[in-house]
């Protein structure tokens, strides 16, 4: 049986006066320190732990790295698209997909960045992220992180909220966007087992 879920992912976001945003630069991060660390946790010679708690705690570490970096890049290029972003976290993550396309045919377990467009008096930003992690087959031996972050012009950048679905643990998943709602901030995201996932219309 086919598992679908549609998951609310972002924030309701405080009404701020439209000052033109100034942005800090243009600048692409790279990925090669991140790509380490990542590969240092989840590579051919790590001993991969099968037991829940350590799964957890290598799926938290493996989260902060990615956390750590998006608010980064986010930080030193506030205009970033998301098909910017989303081929940074692409080659970190060593994904053979890192061009940006609405179909569905994508490696599982790739990531997905969504995020609202830029405009001269942006004071906010909301971006959604979705991206897999592997490590075996079996239970518990993949996973989904479905995250949200926020640029703020006077706040800078900050994770607005993350989750993890233990309803997909064991499945590698593509996510789609359904809708973003302008007015509320928030951003509906289908995920889906494989490449099942067809985004609403």
């Amino acid at each position: 049986m086919r598992i679908l879920a549609t998951i609310l992912i972002g924030m309701l976001l405080p009404y701020s006066a439209s000052i033109a945003a100034q942005e800090s630069g243009r600048r692409l991060l790279s990925t090669t320190s991140l790509a380490h660390d990542l590969h240092a946790l989840q590579g051919p010679g790590y001993n991969m732990p099968t037991d829940r708690r350590a799964l957890k705690q290598l799926v938290s570490l493996m989260r902060g790295h990615v956390q750590a970096f998006i608010i980064r890049q986010i930080e030193a290029y506030p205009s970033i698209s998301a098909c910017e972003l989303q081929k940074q976290l692409a080659t970190a993550l060593g994904s053979r997909r890192e061009l940006c396309s609405e179909s569905q045919e994508d490696e599982p377990g790739s990531p997905r960045v969504f995020a609202e467009s830029w405009g001269t008096n942006s004071t906010r930003r909301l971006f959604a992220v979705t991206y897999g992690w592997f490590g075996f087959y079996g239970k518990d031996g993949s996973q989904t992180i479905i995250e949200s972050y926020v640029w703020e012009r006077d706040r800078s950048v900050h994770l607005a909220s993350g989750i993890v679905p233990s309803m997909f643990n064991g499945f590698l998943t593509n996510s789609a966007e359904v809708c973003w709602f302008a007015d509320a901030d928030k951003y509906w995201v289908l995920v889906g087992e494989l490449s099942e996932v067809v985004a609403g219309v």
